[in-house]
């Protein structure tokens, strides 16, 4: 009896290992999933796949194809039913991009200014006198010839003063029109090539030739102001001409101070780096933009993606998508009912008498036709995934999952059974499902007390046995998705 225990858990253990393998093929199929980037085509303006197997702690990046970064801005928003989180974009390190233009147009603004100002100081040169000798006296001819040797200086300033105007103007422009080749989609601007390098020793030449000529102008206007205006602060007073040209040169002077501060405060260390900062930001039309990975904690997310133009002087239009997904969640569980049909089965036996005497009788088993099969209803648990077998969504109706649930046998004698295996599912919410794999469960064998050869004196009873014994199934079934 016990030898016949340990065959029949050693039979056990053998189907178990024979199941092992397609249950852990199974597993194995649940367990890896696809890589979690959702892309975005901007300029088909197209969206690619969306991860519809993503589960709670997975990651996923929003990566946009084809997009021009110095036009547009991104932003993300995120959320789910856990959490909501602003997300900032990634940029060209802390720079502000949108304001490194403006260095460009404050350094459009300062030429302007300055050309005013170097034509209100030539047109002051101008007004100074020429005086002829044989008008004046002593003092009068020395003052006379300062004056003119005053404006000879201050037209060769003003010369100088044009060349780092129109050079700086030229700068800025070329600086410009690189900016404007970066922003322009059409191709209609050409890039006819830019000297990083050869901008940074102009920027620095520039910054040299405004000190030197600073220093040049301040140590005139003490020499004209502190020695000899003040020597002959007298004589100039008397004459009405003196004292206009005085204050021309003066006010020329001070002119000269003025706008060579303001042109070198437009390239002095902190916008030197701005300007320079505008062209060295720049970057290709067509890039690629990935986010920092998010992470997926909820039964929903929801991703509004957002792209504006950075200026709005650049008059494009704004565009929002918002993105939800999984749209559809092709992973799957559900509790069923299913009938099923197995190979296990009950054994029969009857008893017939047979009279040796008047007064007595024999009785003999006889095994009747057992019909070697049994079927049963079993409330399954399923859990499986819908997989893709034609290109449409159509495809989406299979799936495959593992079941297991207890059952129970529709006969004469009630058997409870354990169903484990595998099967196949077809419907969207609504599903047909088709399983076989392993079945468990007590089933009626013959006593080892009895024999089909022996004749007993009484009437045996309780011929058989409850034994536990596996088998195959198939079920057919319905399942509603979760």
């Amino acid at each position: 009896m016990k030898n016949h225990k340990t065959n029949q858990y050693y039979k056990f253990i053998m189907n178990s290992k024979k199941l092992f393998v397609p249950l852990f093929l199974l597993v194995m199929f649940f367990s890896f999933g696809q890589e979690r980037d959702i892309t975005v085509n901007f300029l088909t303006k197209e969206v690619g796949e969306i991860p519809n197997d993503i589960k709670p702690g997975d990651y996923y990046r929003m990566v946009i194809n084809n997009i021009n970064l110095n036009l547009w801005k991104i932003s993300l928003n995120t959320g789910d039913s856990v959490t909501i989180t602003k997300l900032q974009t990634p940029t060209f390190g802390n720079v502000k991009i949108d304001e490194l233009s403006s260095i460009v147009s404050n350094l459009m603004s300062v030429t302007s200014s300055s050309k005013a100002n170097t034509e209100n100081i030539a047109k002051g040169i101008g007004e100074i006198i020429n005086f002829y000798k044989e008008k004046l006296e002593d003092n009068d001819e020395l003052i006379a010839e300062r004056i003119l040797k005053e404006k000879v200086l201050l037209s060769g300033y003003l010369s100088k003063l044009n060349k780092i105007s129109t050079g700086l103007d030229t700068l800025k422009y070329n600086i410009a029109k690189l900016q404007l080749y970066y922003l322009d989609n059409e191709d209609i601007i050409k890039n006819e090539g830019f000297d990083l390098n050869k901008t940074i020793k102009e920027i620095e030449k520039y910054r040299t030739e405004i000190i030197e000529l600073k220093e040049s102008i301040e140590g005139d206007k003490s020499r004209y102001v502190d020695i000899f205006y003040k020597r002959y602060v007298d004589d100039i007073n008397k004459k009405q001409e003196f004292k206009d040209s005085h204050k021309l040169i003066l006010d020329s002077y001070n002119k000269f101070e003025s706008t060579l501060s303001k042109i070198f405060e437009s390239i002095n260390s902190e916008n030197a780096i701005m300007l320079l900062k505008s062209i060295v930001f720049l970057k290709p039309k067509c890039q690629t933009y990935t986010s920092l990975p998010i992470q997926f904690n909820g039964d929903k997310a929801i991703v509004k993606l957002r792209i504006e133009p950075k200026k709005e002087d650049f008059n494009l239009q704004t565009f929002e998508m918002p993105l939800i997904f999984p749209v559809n969640d092709y992973n799957y569980w559900s509790v069923g009912i299913s009938f099923y049909g197995s190979n296990l089965y009950n054994e029969k036996y009857s008893s017939i008498s047979e009279p040796v005497t008047d007064s007595t009788k024999v009785y003999k088993l006889f095994k009747e036709d057992n019909q070697k099969s049994e079927i049963g209803i079993a409330t399954l648990l399923r859990f499986g995934k819908k997989i893709k077998v034609y290109k449409n969504d159509e495809g989406k109706k299979l799936g495959i999952h593992g079941t297991i649930g207890p059952g129970v046998s529709i006969e004469e004698k009630i058997k409870p059974r354990l169903l484990l295996g595998v099967g196949f599912s077809h419907g969207y919410k609504h599903n047909i499902a088709l399983d076989f794999g392993f079945i468990l469960g007590y089933v009626q064998r013959k006593s080892n007390a009895f024999d089909l050869d022996v004749e007993y004196l009484e009437k045996p009873e309780n011929v058989t046995v409850s034994k536990l014994s596996s088998g195959g199934f198939i079920s057919l079934g319905y399942l509603f998705t979760f």
